[in-house]
């Protein structure tokens, strides 16, 4: 709980806002402070000049207001003592107090508790009258105001708007008022207060131009200070690195200064001095050091040198050894100990070179023995590899024979089938069309009975104007004369009615034998169209069999396309079988020589033993 308290305490607070600031933003904010303190400083005097202003303004009414009420207590005494009538001592008070006044037009006016306006020098009209509903713009009803502060505290101060005189815009007002309670009267007198507003802002703004320019100078000075403490700052900080850099030829600034910036010059210099001391002491330690190091390094050398000439000419007698073949030339002199392991390993690998020239000595024995055997070998496959060639090449060309056979059996196959589908393709349009002319003749018979049907409604109306002529020349012969002309058209009607009627039957009879023959005509064609169905089908199981044969045959042919082609792939094989064979039988002559080459060379190498590589190769 105490650390919090003391993380959230104004000065810890600072503390941590200054580490987190550079130089230059700390004076600004020095500065700054400065000229908040001034703008408070200023206001509180505003406000305190505003209050000032005020309360000697109410001075003066309260002053004003006992002046007023000790007419009205004077002129109570005269009533009350006999001198005079009561209601003349109040007409004397309300002449007397409206008679007064002071400054630039300054009066009294009197209410009542009710309030109703008892006097007023200038507003003789509201004498008498209530006055309670009368309020100022801001909808202060100041008469009700005046009634309130009298009757509750006695006297008291009331802020409102009134016009002055000859004017009717509204002003700010500050009216004092006091109770006479023995007339219940309300003496009042206020005092205009605008004047107060224009001393108050006069005020107001000298202070302003007064902050303003102290704020232009201490953002003017904070600005000079913090860049002229920064750019000391960054030359020293610059300084510093130099010297952390191991630069101990800067030069360092500001060591004339007697601020706090040039105490820091000078700690500089003292440390930029011990460090070149320090840097001097530790040069001449590395050189003395350096000097014992090269004698120490010298004696060691010789001792070495000398040790490796020894050794040198000791290994060089055994390598001249070596060199000779000789393998029994071994390191038995005494060496220095460094050199141990080299004398150990030197005549292990002697003997390992032994031994390892002996195995290999065999080993040339065995291939010697291996590549005769792999010559008989290779001579008898080569014979072999070249019968099988030869009978490969006599199987492809009869396999050629063959395949040419089938591929043109094939051909014809194809041919055949391509006939066939033709034949087919035709028989099918075949059946379309005789489909087609059937629909057509059953359309045939089908328009015929519909002219039938038509030629059967022709006669019928021909019978009917018959009738209907008939009917008219019996009209017209009942006219007589008027309807002899008349009768001549009926007998030309009929008669064309006849002619109709027989020409429709004409008619009839001829669609009847063109439907007889229709009729044959669609049994002729729907057997045709029967007869050309068994064709197709009949056609169809040809192409299906041509097409079976066809495929066969151009099976085979792929198959024996297959065959020839692994057999000349065989072919191919073997050739390549024999030229290997070939290549391996001069290698196995290679090997045989250069076994032989080996063993004569193994041979000259002496060793330790009872019998040398020599004799072990001559004796293979």
């Amino acid at each position: 709980m105490h650390a919090l308290i003391r993380n959230l305490s104004p000065i810890v607070w600072m503390q941590r806002l200054l580490v987190r600031t550079s130089i230059t933003q700390r004076v600004f904010l020095l500065v700054s402070l400065a000229v908040v303190g001034q703008l408070m400083t200023a206001t509180y005097q505003l406000v305190d000049l505003r209050s000032n202003l005020i309360d000697q303004r109410k001075h003066e009414l309260s002053n004003l207001t006992a002046s007023a009420l000790s007419i009205a207590e004077e002129e109570f005494q005269s009533g009350t003592s006999g001198r005079s009538t009561m209601e003349s001592a109040q007409l004397s008070a309300l002449k007397r107090i409206g008679g007064l006044r002071y400054a630039d037009g300054g009066y009294f006016w009197i209410n009542d508790l009710e309030p109703k306006v008892v006097m007023h020098p200038f507003r003789r009209d509201l004498e008498g009258q209530n006055v309670s509903g009368i309020a100022d713009p801001n909808g202060v009803r100041l008469f009700v105001e005046f009634a309130s502060v009298a009757r509750t505290r006695g006297s008291g101060f009331v802020f409102y708007s009134w016009p002055k005189p000859n004017e009717k815009a509204p002003s700010p007002k500050l009216s004092h008022v006091v109770t006479f309670p023995a007339w219940g009267w309300v003496i009042g007198t206020g005092v205009y207060i605008d004047d107060l507003d224009a001393i108050f802002w006069k005020s107001l703004w000298r202070q302003a131009w007064i902050v303003a320019a102290l704020i232009v100078m201490c953002t003017v000075l904070s600005a000079v200070i913090g860049r002229a403490l920064s750019r000391s700052i960054g030359v020293l900080n610059r300084a510093m690195e130099q010297l952390a850099a191991g630069e101990l030829d800067v030069v360092i600034p500001g060591l004339k200064r007697k601020d706090e910036l040039g105490d820091m010059a000078k700690a500089l210099e003292v440390f930029k001095k011990t460090s070149q001391e320090k840097l001097e002491l530790e040069a001449q330690a590395v050189v003395e050091r350096k000097a014992a190091e090269e004698q120490r390094i010298a004696a060691e050398r010789n001792a070495i040198a000398s040790e490796r000439k020894l050794v040198a000419s000791v290994i060089g007698s055994s390598l001249a050894g070596l060199a000779d073949k000789d393998l029994t030339k071994k390191l038995t002199a005494s060496l220095p100990n460094a050199y141990d392991d080299l004398k150990r390993d030197y005549n292990s690998t002697l003997d390992l070179l032994a031994a390892s020239l002996g195995e290999v000595s065999e080993a040339s024995i065995s291939v010697k023995t291996g590549a005769e055997e792999i010559t008989h070998a290779s001579d008898d496959l080569s014979r072999r590899t070249e019968q099988q060639a030869a009978n490969l090449e006599q199987t492809a060309a009869a396999l050629e024979q063959i395949s040419a056979t089938v591929t043109r059996s094939a051909a014809a196959g194809g041919q055949a089938k391509e006939l066939v589908v033709a034949a087919r393709k035709d028989a099918e349009e075949a059946v379309v069309v005789v489909s087609q002319t059937t629909e057509a003749m059953a359309g045939i018979d089908k328009s015929a009975s519909q002219i039938s049907a038509i030629i059967g409604v022709i006669d019928e109306i021909a019978f009917q104007t018959n009738l209907l002529a008939l009917n008219a020349g019996v009209e017209a012969a009942r006219a007589g004369e008027a309807g002899r002309g008349f009768a001549v058209v009926a007998s030309e009607v009929r008669a064309l009615a006849q002619r109709s009627a027989d020409a429709a039957k004409e008619i009839k009879a001829l669609i009847t034998t063109s439907s007889d023959q229709v009729g044959r005509g669609v049994a002729l064609v729907t057997n045709t169209a029967d007869a050309l169905r068994r064709i197709t089908s009949q056609v169809i199981e040809i192409a299906n069999a041509v097409g079976d044969m066809a495929a066969g045959t151009q099976e085979q042919s792929s198959g024996l396309a297959e065959v020839s082609k692994a057999i000349n792939e065989l072919d191919k094989v073997t050739q390549q079988n024999a030229a290997m064979v070939e290549q391996s039988t001069a290698a196995a002559h290679t090997l045989k020589l250069t076994s032989d080459r080996l063993s004569e060379m193994i041979g000259a190498f002496r060793m330790e033993g009872p019998r040398s590589l020599g004799s072990k190769a001559r004796t293979a």
